[in-house]
């Protein structure tokens, strides 16, 4: 039976265990034990749990409970506590849901023997085989791997649609570490909803699934293990890095932006982009990039200032014709006595590989002028042409962090690659030399 428990003393180091042995014995703590879970299909119907466990040679392995043993076991075995645990079904791991450094796992049976110890300190809480993010580009996809990094970036929580048509919700991170990469980690359902940690927090993963989407990204399974300022040597060394360097990263893995954050995105020259084939996908990168010219003309349109049909909570913004005396949208059906005045600024920037045309839309602009549009369209109505010109000159020659779009469109027949800005924010010097600091480092290691 399940219960009393044996008291062999014998015990198997569970990276040993494996589906030639019959009679072991192994002493391990509970790492991490899931919620009960239910399923209902073809083949019937019951309920589940399952558990890590790690013993003192920092072997792990993943044993599961199902039906009436699942029932009888889940409030025997409990997180952080270590037992004497014997007999069972060992067969290969799923490797799709379990995260462990194990070829296999175990299946609890009605043979199955669990004897609560007590506290054994040679048996570690977690063990993880901590991977620098620097070095995640050479690894396999959808493999698993473990993190300890820094948070750099909390994005907002949103909701996705699932293809069995359920909603999820979601939130994206970007976490950094002293090699000096950043990568993307997506946490999922509740962990996304009560998610509280700040920007600087440290945080230990096992399990994170390794994805390529968007270059390289992180994601956490139901099975992940999360930590956040654990106390290990590796976090404690990196806690000495953040002090020391402030978190300077040259080199972010996701090539993508993060909802609702401003995660660092790939840095790119403007030549480098131009010799990347796009195959008509758009592609954001960042660039520290001047603007050199203003053209002086209107780099605004009439817009709508009514609300999105489709969308109550976004403006409308689409170009007005002007009828009668009035400005008519043919969106959204309004009507109304004045557009809004929306920048689609085109300037010429040039970085240290060249110079390429890019448009500014309303909020990029609005930054780089510190005007509005419909300042500028007044300054010309009331015929102050010269204050335009001049403030136009006033901004050319400024240097600023970008974020960019890069777009391949067919212009008669032929591709071309236009670039238009996202945002903009001027240079923290400070950080700047930070990250130089960071790579020469790198380079001298």
């Amino acid at each position: 039976s399940s219960l009393p428990a044996t008291s062999i003393q014998s015990t198997f180091p569970i990276a040993s265990l494996n589906p030639y042995q019959n009679k072991w014995t192994i002493k391990a703590r509970v790492t991490k034990k899931s919620q009960m879970r239910t399923w209902n299909n073809d083949k019937g119907s019951g309920n589940l749990f399952s558990v890590d466990l790690v013993d003192n040679q920092g072997g792990e392995i993943r044993a599961t409970c199902f039906k009436e043993l699942a029932t009888q076991l889940f409030d025997v075995l409990e997180e952080g506590r270590v037992y004497l645990i014997s007999r069972g079904q060992i067969k290969f791991a799923n490797q799709k849901f379990n995260t462990l450094n194990h070829d296999y796992e175990i299946t609890f049976d009605a043979n199955t023997e669990v004897e609560p110890c007590a506290e054994d300190t040679g048996i570690p809480t977690i063990q993880y085989n901590f991977e620098q993010i620097g070095t995640l580009e050479g690894k396999e996809k959808n493999s698993n791997v473990d993190i300890v990094a820094i948070i750099s970036q909390v994005g907002e929580l949103s909701t996705i649609n699932t293809k069995s048509g359920n909603q999820l919700n979601k939130r994206d991170l970007m976490i950094a570490d002293d090699s000096g990469a950043s990568v993307k980690l997506t946490v999922w359902a509740e962990r996304a909803e009560q998610f509280n940690s700040q920007v600087g927090t440290i945080v230990a993963i096992k399990g994170a699934r390794l994805s390529d989407y968007g270059g390289v990204s992180l994601s956490l399974s139901g099975s992940s293990a999360f930590e956040t300022n654990p106390d290990l040597p590796e976090a404690h060394r990196l806690r000495g890095w953040f002090d020391e360097t402030g978190g300077a990263v040259y080199r972010s893995l996701t090539h993508e932006f993060v909802s609702g954050s401003s995660a660092p995105l790939e840095s790119r020259t403007f030549a480098e982009v131009k010799g990347v084939k796009l195959d008509g996908k758009p592609f954001k990168f960042s660039n520290r990039a001047t603007v050199t010219s203003i053209p002086d003309k209107d780099g605004w349109y009439d817009a709508c200032p009514g609300k999105d049909p489709n969308d109550a909570s976004r403006n409308c913004n689409k170009k007005l014709n002007e009828l009668n005396g009035n400005w008519v949208c043919d969106k959204c059906e309004g009507t109304f006595a004045q557009p809004k005045r929306r920048y689609v600024l085109s300037v010429c920037c040039a970085d240290a590989t060249g110079h390429t045309w890019v448009t500014l839309f309303d909020e990029a602009a609005q930054k780089l002028l510190g005007q509005p549009a419909d300042v500028l369209h007044a300054w010309k109505e009331e015929g102050h042409d010269e204050a335009v010109t001049n403030l136009y000159k006033e901004k050319s020659f400024q240097t600023f962090n970008m974020r960019m779009l890069a777009k391949e469109e067919i212009y008669e027949g032929d591709p071309k690659v236009k670039f238009s800005v996202q945002s903009i924010s001027p240079i923290n010097y400070a950080e700047q030399t930070r990250e130089l600091i960071s790579q020469l480092q790198q380079l001298l290691s």
